[in-house]
């Protein structure tokens, strides 16, 4: 399932290197760019599969904007590669809890020297983005979720304080997760909030980006990335890509 993710992790610009962070010395994740004087940062987070090659290759993308990025390991180790495990996992996942881990990465990152702070992430990612956002508002400039949208139970988006940058698929037919009426009552419930907030629709359908599923669109992947990485500069280093 991973073989494409493999080999693309040979050709990443930036490695990264295993941190561990957090306030009991349990929280881990993948730096990179740490090297550079950055002073913007972005935690990224994986899809619910954990924290596989896929999600540090698209780490190492938005790092090439110039910034500090840490992957973070949500789950502490554990990586699914059935679409059963995963499942069981997110059922009985607190997101209140989850988004602690995003908080502590956030953390780290104001460690090694960022002093603005982002957060994205991919399908499960993309809906903890928004969940921690909004938990830790005053953590996190900018927030660019991909393909997740967290439900009313879960939390108050309202809540945020971050510029919000959504990045959702016209052919996604997963309901409840980002399909069109999902993302539509997100940008409601935003608004509603007086949350600074932009949709970027692409042509394309759930998970473009990741490499080993059917449904990856290299096109529109390419402009997933530059459009990333150009908000994290505008963002956080008033810079442009």
């Amino acid at each position: 399932m991973h073989s494409a993710s493999a080999e693309q992790a040979k050709c990443r610009k930036f490695q990264g290197h295993r941190v561990r962070y957090g306030s009991d010395g349990e929280s881990t994740g993948v730096l990179f760019n740490h090297e550079q004087a950055c002073h913007g940062g972005v935690v990224v987070l994986h899809e619910w599969w954990g924290l596989n090659n896929f999600a540090q290759n698209a780490s190492s993308r938005i790092a090439e904007a110039g910034l500090c990025v840490l992957a973070a390991d949500v789950f502490r180790g554990q990586v699914f590669t059935k679409h059963v495990n995963a499942k069981e996992n997110m059922m009985k996942l607190d997101f209140s809890e989850a988004a602690k881990e995003v908080g502590a990465a956030a953390s780290h990152l104001r460690v090694v020297g960022c002093t603005r702070i982002a957060v994205t992430g991919f399908g499960f990612g993309g809906t903890l983005s928004l969940v921690a956002a909004a938990l830790f508002p005053d953590l996190f400039l900018a927030v660019a979720p991909f393909c997740g949208v967290p439900r009313p139970t879960v939390v108050d988006v309202s809540k945020i304080k971050a510029k919000v940058e959504g990045h959702y698929a016209l052919d996604d037919k997963v309901v409840g997760v980002a399909a069109i009426s999902d993302v539509k009552a997100l940008e409601e419930r935003l608004a509603q909030g007086g949350v600074r907030h932009e949709i970027i629709w692409y042509k394309a359908k759930h998970a473009f980006c990741v490499p080993d599923y059917e449904t990856y669109d290299a096109t529109a992947s390419e402009t997933l990335f530059s459009n990333l990485r150009a908000f994290f500069k505008r963002e956080l280093t008033d810079q442009r890509e």
